[in-house]
C-alpha cells in the first residue's frame, strides 16, 4: 500500500473489500472519483483539491474512500523515531535507542488506529440522499444535518450515479 496515499488500484481494492466485508450481500455497481466534504450540508461545496477519492455505489449505498491515508502522518512521524532508534544504537547508546524504538512502536500503533477509526468511508444510503444537483454535479445526503456532500467531476460519471439512484431497489429472487 502507499505509505500516504492510495494509488487508484489500491483505492478500488480497500472500498471493494469494505463493502464486502460491512454488507456482505452487497456489490460494488460503480466505482467514480469524486470529493467529498462532511458535516453540515448547507456550506460551501467540497474544495476539488482537498477530500479526493474514489466514490462506490451498490444497490443501497453510496460509500466515499478518501485518497489520503489518515494515519499516515503519524507514521511517518514513527518512521523518523524508528531510523533514530538505529543511529542511537549505532552511536553505542542503548538506553535512548530502546526509548526511541518504543516510542516508534508506539505511534506506528497509533497511526493504525486513527486510521481505522476515522479513515473509514462516508457512507449515504440511498434513501437518505437528500439532492441532487446536476448545475454543480453535487450530491447531498446522509440525513439529520449531519450528512456528507458529494461532487463527481466528470459528467459522465454523474450521469451514471444519478441514473443509478432513479432506479428501484432490486429484490431478491424469491421474495
Amino acid at each position: 500500500m502507499g505509505f500516504v496515499r492510495y494509488s487508484n488500484d489500491e483505492l478500488r481494492e480497500v472500498l471493494a473489500g469494505q463493502v464486502r466485508d460491512r454488507w456482505p450481500g452487497e456489490c460494488l455497481i460503480l466505482l467514480v472519483p469524486c470529493s467529498a466534504r462532511p458535516g453540515p450540508l448547507p456550506g460551501p461545496a467540497p474544495d476539488p483539491e482537498e477530500d479526493r477519492g474514489l466514490l462506490g455505489v451498490t444497490e443501497a449505498r453510496m460509500v466515499f474512500l478518501r485518497r489520503s491515508r489518515v494515519g499516515a502522518y503519524v507514521r511517518v512521524s514513527a518512521a523518523v523515531g524508528a531510523m533514530l532508534s538505529v543511529v542511537a544504537l549505532l552511536g553505542g547508546d542503548l538506553v535512548p535507542s530502546l526509548v526511541l524504538a518504543s516510542v516508534a512502536g508506539a505511534l506506528w500503533v497509533a497511526g493504525l488506529t486513527v486510521e481505522g477509526a476515522a479513515g473509514g468511508p462516508a457512507v449515504i444510503p440511498l434513501h437518505e440522499v437528500e439532492g441532487v444537483d446536476p448545475a454543480r454535479q453535487e450530491i447531498t445526503g446522509g440525513g439529520r444535518g449531519a450528512g456528507h456532500r458529494l461532487r463527481i467531476h466528470d459528467p459522465v460519471h454523474f450521469g451514471q450515479v444519478v441514473r443509478h439512484l432513479d432506479q428501484p431497489p432490486a429484490t431478491s429472487m424469491g421474495a
